[in-house]
């Protein structure tokens, strides 16, 4: 089956190369490569099988990325970063995680989109889910 994306190059400051691959339907890196410039040379001039290392994400490639907002409450009480944070997100988004909605805790407690929300008003916090074409959530 042939799906259609995007590919990336890119250099760090240690002179490792990234190559990414994207999907175009889900919207979502499912490849990851990283190798030496000496390496991709190689490789582009016909000397096959050289060393790379490579993160694979394929659990979304080829279903469609749905998104929508919700109004959550949520009043942060602890500490920014802790387990005590994190659980208090995870509750406050768990009303809207069915269907395999998931939420961005990110957004919650955000002040940076204060215009979009706060403790009070409650936050505006983007859920994501990806499902089959022609099919219900997965």
């Amino acid at each position: 089956m042939h799906r259609t994306g995007t590919i990336s190059i890119t250099r760090d400051s240690t002179n490792t190369l990234s190559i990414s691959v994207d999907d175009e339907t889900s919207r979502t890196e499912f490849l990851r490569l990283e190798l030496t410039p000496e390496a991709l040379a190689l490789a582009l001039t016909g000397l096959a099988a050289r060393p790379c290392t490579f993160e694979l994400h394929a659990q979304h490639v080829g279903k469609r990325r749905e998104y929508k907002e919700e109004r959550v409450f949520y009043v942060g009480r602890h500490h920014h970063g802790s387990e005590e944070e994190r659980t208090q997100k995870q509750e406050a988004l768990m009303p809207f995680e069915t269907e395999g909605w998931r939420g961005n805790p990110n957004d919650l407690g955000n002040y940076h989109n204060y215009h979009r929300g706060n403790k009070d008003k409650g936050y505006v916090v983007t859920f994501v889910r990806f499902v089959k074409e022609g099919k219900g959530a997965q």
